[in-house]
């Protein structure tokens, strides 16, 4: 499971249960995803929970700028 910690600053933290020696670190929460999903697909290419809430996190934020409108 790849966890993204958002500061709700400056930077997201990425990690992965399922190798706890790697970390990344992005510049905001559309990095970070595509950062989780690149893991998951060369580490984990079974997984799909990376690219699964990478497309929620997109579908919430179209939905945001929609209601803005």
């Amino acid at each position: 499971m790849i966890k993204l910690d958002n500061d709700g600053y400056c930077t997201v933290v990425i990690t992965c249960a399922g190798c706890p020696w790697w970390s990344a670190i992005r510049l905001d929460m559309a990095e970070g995803h595509a950062c989780a999903v690149t893991h998951e697909k060369v580490h984990h290419p079974e997984s799909k929970q990376a690219r699964e809430a990478a497309r929620k996190w997109r579908r919430a934020q179209q939905r945001k700028l929609t209601a803005t409108r």
